[in-house]
């Protein structure tokens, strides 16, 4: 089925025809594999994922992914919070839960 952010693996154009979103919404990243842009928005805290969400779909597909979030809430609170409905999520709740 079509992903939620309107965005389809590459190999979907040789079967439908289009524009590879990636590649008109990623603006300089768009040169890069997927591998390399994760690695990129890795360096990224929370709010710069968030605003960098708001920038395209394609940017806001990369900025969704689980593994970024797992990894930035794993880095700033180690074991200290309580899993939501999904890593971003936990990650929000517990960045702006009162100490």
């Amino acid at each position: 089925g079509p992903h939620r952010g309107g965005v389809q693996p590459e190999g979907n154009l040789l079967f439908r025809g289009g524009t590879n979103l990636f590649t008109t919404s990623l603006g300089k990243l768009r040169g890069l594999d997927d591998a390399a842009v994760l690695l990129v928005l890795g360096k990224l805290d929370g709010e710069a994922l968030c605003r960098l969400s708001a920038a395209s779909r394609g940017c806001y597909v990369f900025a969704h992914d689980a593994n970024l979030w797992r990894d930035l809430l794993l880095d700033r609170f180690g074991g200290d919070f309580r899993y939501s409905s999904s890593w971003k999520e936990t990650f929000v709740s517990r960045a702006t839960r009162p100490p």
